[in-house]
């Protein structure tokens, strides 16, 4: 495990979202800019992620970002705005009170395509747009994520014979979480 820092350049107007904490806003250079990202907590290699298009961004809870293409950043920030904060408070409960350790919690809008209903990369979430029925149903997915930066990111198996403890606990306190939201039902 590592800290890092990213540096990525880019034709203007694209904007790069990367698996950590943004340092200030972007540098304009002719027809380009630059943005710089840290990441200050260690972590594996897999979950260093950027994500560069044409995207705008709005704000979804008072640590949270969303980025998405301009056709879905409205539908995005209603699916996503306030549980995202809802999720991390309950978390950080949940987990007996650690503290959520990364600063901000981001969501890319991944296009539908995009192989993974979720991945859970340290500040930045990527999210497939079809998680965006309008109706917040899908949104477990989102805790899911969450509690990664607790289990798997934060603290991460040895070896990838154990990879399985990432996904196991993970799911385990995802729906200790969801039961504690909406009840006993979402425990099962």
């Amino acid at each position: 495990k590592s800290p890092f820092s990213i540096s990525v350049t880019v034709p203007a107007p694209l904007t790069a979202v990367a698996s950590g904490n943004l340092c200030g806003d972007p540098v304009s250079e002719g027809a380009f800019r630059t943005f710089v990202y840290e990441q200050k907590v260690p972590v594996m290699s897999y979950l260093i992620a950027i994500v560069v298009a044409y995207l705008d961004s709005c704000d979804i809870g008072p640590r949270s970002k969303c980025y998405a293409e301009p056709g879905v950043i409205k539908a995005a920030q209603r699916e996503f705005q306030d549980i995202v904060e809802e999720f991390l408070v309950t978390a950080q409960e949940v987990v007996g009170g650690a503290e959520y350790e990364w600063g901000s919690y981001n969501v890319a809008v991944m296009p539908s395509s995009f192989a993974y209903g979720g991945m859970e990369n340290p500040n930045c979430t990527f999210m497939s747009a079809s998680l965006i029925p309008g109706d917040r149903s899908l949104t477990p997915t989102l805790a899911h994520e969450i509690v990664h930066s607790w289990i798997g990111n934060l603290v991460t198996n040895a070896l990838w014979k154990d990879f399985w403890l990432n996904e196991g606990f993970t799911r385990y306190i995802e729906r200790r979480i969801l039961s504690k939201i909406y009840g006993p039902a979402f425990r099962g």
